[in-house]
């Protein structure tokens, strides 16, 4: 290698870019799917964890990766989380830097664009499933244009990608069909084989074809920010850690876009001569289709990149090189100072104070919070029941939603809501809406800390 000490930084550097506490509630409602595998034998038909959902149909579209979170718990407690969702991260920079090696020769400007991916990528590295999406298309555009061996690999790629996280499943085999479809022989005996056994193989994940649709159906397009296409996005006020997402993939998209004249002025051929990474680099407007798919756009493009930046003049590539070295470091420091890094849990203190707080003093019930931490209440406190929590799906277009937009509007008071869905204890943070239950007979403030309250019914 003629990088070692870059390639071994580059390496070093990646697995910490991914390490940070736990910091979303949907980690524990899919650590619970996890529990509930296991203690059961089966996987979970209908909501068992809320009291206004309680027996409603439901998908755990990623009841794979919830069993390795538990599994993982189980060995290594959240520490050992925390590593796997690192480990993860660095495995697909790791699956990049092979793809790299299969398009074109190290270099330093290949490095640079290979650390800019993994720095962008860790912006936004949640404590969800969706963190295998990345490496599963890593693999799969590793395995496309491959020997026979790894192409048939393919079907089992896609069973693991449909049980760790199905909702995204269905991007894979429509990257898959595209590039069958850009081969001159693309109805071969072979490729029709291992196409359908793709497809059969994603529907093998206890849900079948409902785990595969999740990610297009109705419902999963929720008030959300992160299935917003990127044009609603920048309508709204944004929520923590999406400005820094959109300002990334402005600068990817603007390099690409330079990159695009260079060859449309001297090489067009290029295009014709690499069909299907041509294709690929249409996925820059998937965030126009929704927001979450923009971690995956620098994966999508980097294909093209490495073939195109084999026509770089030799001026060219210095700029690029020296432009993307920069930006590496701008956002590796953004990175390092405005994201946690470490183990645990974020805010872990506070929540545990809480639920052990509830323990000594036996308040179990059904209890009323916000959905985050919803699911860490049912994740630490099973005998309780929650209002609702990060499984939107459950919740979209219900009564639910309608009635705490009533209360968040301040249509109808907060204590209405709890008496129409009978809940007994309410955690909460100092708020307007939270007040009438101080001036309410009926409710009693029991604990104030951290600026959390626990108030129970008398």
């Amino acid at each position: 290698m003629k990088h070692p000490i870059a390639i071994s930084l580059f390496f070093f550097v990646s697995f910490f870019l991914f390490l940070h506490p736990i910091d979303s509630g949907d980690f524990f409602h899919h650590i619970i799917t996890g529990r509930f595998i296991v203690e059961h034998g089966s996987l979970p038909s209908t909501d068992t964890f809320t009291f206004s959902a309680y027996g409603k149909p439901w998908v755990a579209h990623s009841w794979g990766s919830g069993l390795l979170y538990y599994l993982t718990y189980l060995v290594g407690g959240v520490r050992g989380v925390n590593i796997l969702l690192a480990a993860i991260g660095a495995a697909t920079v790791g699956v990049l830097f092979l793809l790299a090696k299969k398009y074109t020769q190290l270099s330093g400007l290949i490095l640079s664009f290979l650390s800019l991916t993994g720095i962008l990528l860790s912006l936004y590295w949640p404590s969800r499933p969706m963190v295998w999406a990345p490496l599963f298309l890593s693999v799969l555009l590793l395995f496309l244009p491959s020997p026979k061996r790894f192409f048939y690999l393919i079907p089992v790629l896609f069973f693991l990608w449909s049980i760790l996280y199905g909702a995204s499943s269905l991007l894979g085999l429509v990257i898959f069909g595209l590039f069958l479809l850009s081969l001159k022989e693309r109805w071969t005996k072979k490729n029709i084989l291992v196409f359908t056994s793709a497809v059969a193989a994603s529907c093998l994940n206890g849900y079948g074809i409902q785990s595969l649709f999740y990610g297009v159906s109705g419902s999963a397009y929720l008030q959300s920010q992160d299935w917003f296409p990127l044009h609603a996005v920048l309508g709204q006020q944004l929520l923590p850690n999406v400005s820094d997402r959109i300002l990334g993939y402005g600068i990817w998209v603007t390099l690409i876009i330079i990159l695009l004249f260079y060859l449309f002025s001297s090489h067009r051929h290029f295009f014709k001569s690499h069909v299907f990474e041509s294709l690929l680099l249409v996925g820059i407007l998937a965030p126009f289709f929704s927001f979450r798919y923009i971690p995956l756009v620098p994966i999508l493009s980097l294909p093209f990149l490495f073939l195109s930046f084999q026509l770089l003049p030799k001026k060219m590539t210095h700029v690029m090189l020296w432009s993307t070295t920069a930006l590496c470091v701008i956002f590796l420091m953004f990175r390092f100072s405005h994201f946690p890094t470490g183990l645990g849990i974020l805010n872990e203190k506070s929540l545990s104070d809480i639920t052990t707080f509830m323990r000594q003093h036996r308040i179990f019930g059904n209890v009323y919070t916000s959905q985050d931490l919803g699911a860490y209440v049912t994740w630490t406190m099973p005998e309780s029941k929650v209002f609702y929590d990060t499984r939107d799906d459950l919740f979209v277009d219900t009564s639910v939603v309608k009635d705490l937009d009533t209360v968040n509007n301040g249509t109808m008071q907060i204590t209405k809501l709890l008496d129409k869905y009978q809940a007994t204890i309410v955690i909460g943070r100092p708020h307007l809406t939270y007040r009438p239950l101080t001036q309410s007979p009926a409710w009693k403030i029991v604990y104030f800390k951290d600026n959390y309250f626990i108030a129970i019914r008398r």
